[in-house]
């Protein structure tokens, strides 16, 4: 019902370039009206998550039948789609059979760096691992680490968890019911939601991040932008979940920002042995020229190129 009223106020100009994103699909459907009143106008139909392949959410009956509908008349009347990896890009060009989908990662932007307090922020020599974000019950699922606290606890080493916080950030889905099953309630601390500061600071102070996706092949192609931030945090990540070939394991082992433990619980226990007992910060070479990639500035003039390839290859075309 909010479709209408904001096309008024964008309806009273003839735009050169309309881009629109996914969520909310109302965006695609505003854009979709300003190509149909005026097809000089150049339609970017952007989706960070897919919609209704979403491995989040499928939709509720019958409501799915009339977004299908929907999607299929937004993707094939925009001009070009873009989406953030290639396995999603490869999920709409088969299921819509176009060729019109390119990528555009998410990223990061280094000035949000740059302007956060640089004093510590905390000061008492812990080890800490953190992770900022959701847990979804079956997919982000952070159970091959709390195995290995408690493998920890149970052996001859317990004494090093003394010095060990781990902390969640963000909404905890069902880790209350994790905790009691693994019995870390003791070194697992939850941090309701913070200001985007806090939790950048939070993620440059850690020892490591704690990065969580699941192994289904619905999920492979997925990157998140959470994922960016922690590559340009500076701090080492430990992925969760995830194995070398999906698409934000690939990166991670890629930049060298981190490792992937896929489901491992024993892999897991190693390097927290190894890094309790060191109680040092483990030194991470920033990739400066893979980390550029993916700069706000990057993306932003990746999108721009596409633009302006696609409408010459439309003027060639008339």
């Amino acid at each position: 019902f909010w479709i209408s009223s904001a096309y008024q106020k964008v309806n009273d100009k003839n735009w050169d370039l309309v881009v629109s994103t996914f969520a909310p699909y109302a965006c695609h459907l505003i854009a979709r009206k300003l190509k149909l009143r005026n097809q000089n106008t150049f339609w970017i139909a952007d989706y960070r998550d897919l919609w209704t392949e979403s491995h989040m959410f499928r939709g509720l009956f019958p409501f799915t039948i009339i977004e299908e509908y929907l999607e299929r008349k937004i993707n094939t009347t925009a001009d070009l789609i873009t989406t953030v990896s290639y396995p999603l890009a490869e999920k709409v060009k088969s299921k819509y059979k176009i060729d019109n989908v390119e990528v555009v990662e998410n990223g990061f932007d280094p000035e949000d760096l740059a302007t956060i307090p640089s004093e510590p922020y905390w000061n008492d020599g812990k080890v800490r691992l953190v992770y900022t974000g959701s847990i979804y019950k079956g997919q982000r699922d952070p159970s091959p680490l709390f195995e290995a606290i408690k493998n920890i606890a149970q052996c001859e080493k317990s004494q090093l968890l003394d010095n060990l916080e781990v902390l969640f950030v963000g909404e905890k889905g069902n880790l209350d019911e994790l905790l009691e099953k693994y019995k870390v309630e003791k070194w697992v601390k939850y941090i309701p939601r913070l200001p985007r500061e806090e939790a950048l600071r939070m993620q440059r102070d850690a020892h490591a991040l704690i990065f969580l996706e699941s192994e289904s092949p619905e999920i492979r192609g997925i990157l998140t932008g959470k994922l960016f931030e922690y590559l340009y945090s500076g701090t080492q990540i430990l992925s969760v979940g995830l194995d070398d070939d999906s698409s934000a394991g690939e990166l991670i082992s890629q930049s060298g920002h981190g490792i992937n433990f896929g489901r491992d619980s024993h892999k897991l226990q190693l390097y927290l042995e190894e890094l309790l007992e060191t109680g040092s910060k483990p030194v991470v070479i920033r990739n400066t020229q893979f980390l550029e990639k993916y700069s706000r500035k990057a993306l932003a003039e990746k999108m721009i190129n596409l633009f302006q390839d696609y409408s010459q290859r439309m003027m060639d075309n008339y």
